[in-house]
């Protein structure tokens, strides 16, 4: 018992003690997410590392891969009422497949691509078809956040530690295409430019973060990008840096854009 209850400390702490950044940094996200549904098989994989039958980068990429499975859920939709058992049972599963630990990583990710119906991993088509019509905008609080902290900080070791800013509100979701249309907008939008914000206005194509949302409102989108004090050409943020390239923003740039995220999305949350 207090073996297992130094291993839940380090669920609880984000801390796993093992000198491993990419670990706790997922730890960190989970617990930011509020999921506790895995970690009753978390244990189990950590006692097995520490009993030296898990190496370390397996063990970093046993977390990454139920981070993306655990997320990849949430944007398709899929119900989470069969996951308690589901983890409850998986390293007992894992293990019985040779009566061992061997090979862990590999079993582990058979055990759960081998899943069916409401226990499914999403595969690249599911997830991508399901990021790119979402309504991101109107997702829970904790998931928003959750996936603009990746799109800004998956894939590079600068990291921008901006949790604290998320929280205190510093950084709010900025829709490009703002919730009010202007006549600006609406010329530069075109003949169909109450269809193009009806299907985009809360999708993940249209939404980005700044921490000058009050003074972007709804301004035209060279404004938005060009003004010297808060325009995304000034912006911090790299995801901003590439709205700042674009001449206009339009349907071309929306679809442009909704490609270029969804492609980042199966890096940053890939499916073995």
């Amino acid at each position: 018992m207090l073996d297992y209850a130094r291993l839940y400390e380090k669920l609880l702490t984000c801390r796993s003690g093992l000198k491993e950044s990419a670990l706790d940094d997922c730890l960190f996200r989970m617990s930011r997410l509020e999921i506790t549904v895995a970690r009753p098989f978390f244990m189990e994989v950590l006692r097995l590392q520490k009993e030296g039958k898990i190496s370390i980068p397996d063990l970093l990429k046993v977390f990454l891969t139920t981070e993306s499975f655990l997320f990849r859920r949430n944007i398709c939709d899929v119900p989470t009422n069969s996951l308690n058992k589901l983890f409850v049972n998986l390293n007992r599963e894992i293990i019985r497949f040779e009566n061992n630990a061997d090979n862990y990583l590999q079993k582990f990710v058979y055990a759960l691509r081998a899943k069916k119906e409401s226990v499914r991993f999403p595969d690249d088509e599911e997830f991508n078809q399901a990021l790119a019509n979402k309504q991101v905008y109107l997702m829970r609080g904790r998931y928003k956040q959750y996936m603009f902290e990746r799109f800004e900080n998956g894939g590079t070791r600068e990291i921008k530690q901006f949790y604290e800013q998320l929280d205190q509100r510093v950084y709010t979701i900025e829709h490009i295409m703002p919730q009010h249309l202007r006549q600006e907008w609406i010329d530069a939008l075109g003949k169909d430019a109450a269809k193009i914000h009806e299907e985009w206005l809360h999708r993940l194509a249209n939404l980005t973060l700044t921490a000058y949302n009050p003074e972007l409102s709804d301004r035209p989108f060279a404004e938005k990008r060009d003004t010297e004090e808060y325009g995304y050409k000034n912006s911090g943020l790299r995801m901003n840096q590439k709205i700042a390239q674009k001449e206009a923003w339009g349907l071309a740039e929306l679809e442009e854009r909704n490609r270029e995220m969804i492609q980042k999305a199966d890096e940053i949350w890939a499916c073995p």
